[in-house]
Parts: structure tokens; sequence; C-alpha cells
């Protein structure tokens, strides 16, 4: 057998290779590492499908967020850059683009897993999960609304506006 046949793809095997690592590098770090690369137009959404240990294993009745690691759609979401521990069997993760209003224009949020009721001190909150509120942006992101809830404890103030 002529041995001169092979040569070629022995000699330029390792370009193939790198090639293949180039085109499928996100695929490779997901599924070995764990990593999910996030864009800078891009919010990442976590589904956890499962969870092994712990007692917040399902969501209580009724909820649709997990608020605490339990599985199901997590309120953490993923901000732009890359992420780490997201293993492809544990955990899926949408990637979508950022919702901005304009200035001079109003957005309006309406939650699907919030409080069901008016809390009393807390203004702001008109019924049962429908509010409107609004964050000065030009704050350092510490004091960005918390994504567990804008109004969770009145939002830190008593008036029903993050802090």
């Amino acid at each position: 057998m002529d041995s001169s046949a092979a040569d070629p793809f022995v000699k330029y095997g390792w370009i193939l290779l790198l090639i293949l690592i180039v085109l499928l590098h996100k695929a490779i770090l997901r599924i070995f590492f764990g990593t999910v690369i996030v864009s800078k137009d891009e919010i990442g959404v976590v589904n956890k499908k499962w969870v092994l240990f712990g007692k917040n294993r399902t969501l209580p009745d009724g909820a649709i967020v997990a608020l605490n690691g339990e599985a199901g759609l997590q309120a953490d979401t993923l901000a732009p850059g890359i992420h780490f521990g997201l293993w492809a069997w544990q955990f899926a993760v949408s990637k979508v683009p950022f919702t901005t209003i304009d200035k001079g224009h109003i957005g309006i949020v309406e939650a699907r897993d919030g409080r069901e009721q008016f809390v009393p001190g807390c203004a702001g909150i008109p019924g049962p999960g429908r509010g409107a509120w609004s964050a000065d942006l030009h704050h350092s992101a510490g004091n960005l609304p918390d994504q567990h809830g804008p109004f969770s404890g009145c939002g830190g103030g008593g008036d029903g506006n993050p802090r």
C-alpha cells in the first residue's frame, strides 16, 4: 500500500482540526466547560432543568419563576460576558435581545409571578402583579432594581420606588 496518499492528511491534519475548533468553539465550551458567552446586546435567560439536592427542589404552588434556585426559570439572568458552570445537562440558556425604551416613551411591566395583593404602605403597586416603576439608570449598578422584584420589600424605601 502506498503511504504517499495518507501523507497530506497526516501532514496537514492539524489545519483541519484548527478550523473545526474555530467553527465549533462555542459548542465545545458549552459542552465540556459549562461556559455560556452572552454578547453585549443580549441577556441570558436561564432555565434550570432539575435540582438533585436541597430543600428547594421544585417551585412553590402557583409560582413560575424560581427565586431560590429551584428547577424552572431563574429570576437571575445573565449579563453580557462569559459565564461558567452552566452545564448543558442541567441548564438551558436562551439569549434574547435587550428591550430598550427610548427617551420620551413609557414602558409598562406586567408581572406574571408577583404579589397577589396590594401591599399597604407601598405606593406605586396598583394591583395584583401589575405596576409601573422607574429607576435612575445613571446611578451605579449597586443601586439598580433587584431581579427578584422591584417591589420586594417596597423597594427598600417604603415608597414603592426601587433603590
